[in-house]
Parts: C-alpha cells; sequence; structure tokens
C-alpha cells in the first residue's frame, strides 16, 4: 500500500465537499430549532440534501465535481465520517460517565443519611 500526496485541486475539492455538507447541516438544525424540532434531526436532513445524495438527482454534473472529483475521494471524505463518529461516541460516553458519577454522588449521600 502506498500513500499518495493530494494535489493542491484535491484538497480545495474535498474542503469544499466537507463545507457544503456542514453549511447544509447547519442551516438545516437552525430551522429545526426554529419550529422547535431536536436540531440533530435536521442536521442529518441537511447532509442528506446538501450532500450528493439529494442533490445529485438535480444537479449531477456539479454534484460529481464536488464529491466524485478524484477516485479516492470517497476514502478521504469516509476518514471525515469516521472521525466524526469517534467524536460523538466520545461525546455520549463522557456524557454518560458525568451522570453515571453524578448519580453515584447522590445515591452515596442518600445512603450516608439513612445511618
Amino acid at each position: 500500500m502506498t500513500l499518495q500526496t493530494l494535489s493542491e485541486h484535491e484538497i480545495i475539492v474535498t474542503f469544499l465537499a466537507l463545507a457544503l455538507l456542514l453549511v447544509g447541516a447547519y442551516l438545516c438544525g437552525k430551522l429545526m430549532e426554529a419550529i422547535k424540532a431536536p436540531k440533530v434531526v435536521g442536521e442529518i436532513i441537511g447532509g442528506l440534501l446538501f450532500g450528493g445524495t439529494f442533490l445529485y438527482h438535480f444537479f449531477p454534473a456539479q454534484m460529481e465535481s464536488i464529491f466524485m472529483a478524484y477516485p479516492e475521494q470517497g476514502k478521504v471524505l469516509n476518514l471525515f465520517y469516521q472521525l466524526g463518529l469517534v467524536f460523538l461516541m466520545w461525546d455520549i460516553c463522557w456524557i454518560a460517565f458525568v451522570i453515571g458519577g453524578m448519580l453515584c454522588g447522590i445515591a452515596t449521600l442518600i445512603l450516608k443519611q439513612e445511618k
């Protein structure tokens, strides 16, 4: 397996694809907040709408030039997707750890008061 450096054009197109996904997720998340729905639902919808899935049907040439600009772009974007998933799991575990610690502390205080 050999690793090759991306060209300047490939880096720009990759960041353009990421920016399109992030802006879409942000805008749809804000829209969902405005209608009192969970922000994460809007972010998922934004990723689907502004990603290569939905817009590809209306603008196939533009979406191919952004999301399929070079053969290895899918693998590069997958690294970002996986990194985002790791951060999400880290966040969930951290929240569970903090809440679990607080519940343990509360239970300890309750048990000490009963003695």
